[in-house]
């Protein structure tokens, strides 16, 4: 096994342990934290087993690009209304609606595959609304600890995990769509490495939020 698949292996547990975590700290706390973000990450909990699962046997099925496209939407849906509901912004559904049905398509077109811009496209959305968060903490008048709400804790793991991966997924992009297999080797699967550890962090960052939910109930 080599150490993207190790490495992956791990990052599989870490999200079985949040999922554990949240569904026993979370048990009937209505909280958005509860109501999406656990959610989400059971969600990712059969995709990330199909995942190591490709990358074992290093073949590349479609129903798997298609799977990995599916859990893009999840991404849209669920941390986008998260927010929306933690900065009280009204959500409309018509946009993320057409982000998810024509990025497959556009994909597809330029690039001969489904999966390469609705995964960037996901990573962009999300930011945008980490955008959000930000500026509306920034700009409330009520003083707060950060470090105490749940929300802050969640927000940095998109931040961490979604964010500053941007150009991780745009040179995935390029190699996937242009480069050879050798370069997809040699650059590739470290950018995977990476954006894996730093999405085992955020499951982390997810465990630390939960504890506040619990905590901030009682």
């Amino acid at each position: 096994m080599e150490l993207y698949q190790k490495i992956q292996v791990v990052q599989f547990i870490v999200i079985i342990i949040t999922c554990c975590f949240g569904i026993f700290l979370l048990w009937n706390k209505k909280s958005p934290e509860r109501k999406f973000i656990l959610i989400f990450c059971l969600i990712d909990i059969p995709v990330m087993a199909f995942t190591i699962y490709q990358y074992y046997i290093k073949i590349y099925f479609s129903s798997f690009w298609l799977s990995t496209v599916i859990f893009s939407w999840c991404e849209i849906f669920f941390l986008s209304y998260y927010i929306s509901e933690i900065i009280s912004k009204r959500k409309t559904i018509i946009i993320p609606i057409i982000i998810c049905l024509t990025c497959p398509i556009i994909s597809s077109i330029l690039l001969k595959n489904i999966h390469e811009i609705p995964l960037l496209v996901s990573n962009i959305y999300i930011t945008y609304y980490v955008f959000l968060y930000f500026q509306w903490v920034f700009t409330k008048q009520s003083n707060c600890k950060l470090i105490n709400t749940s929300h802050f804790w969640i927000i940095l793991g998109l931040l961490l995990c979604y964010s500053t991966t941007i150009p991780i997924w745009i040179s995935e992009l390029v190699i996937w769509s242009w480069g050879n297999w050798d370069l997809h080797i040699k650059v590739d699967l470290n950018l995977l490495i990476i954006f894996t550890i730093l999405n085992m962090i955020m499951y982390i960052l997810f465990i630390r939020s939960f504890f506040l939910v619990k905590s901030n109930s009682n």
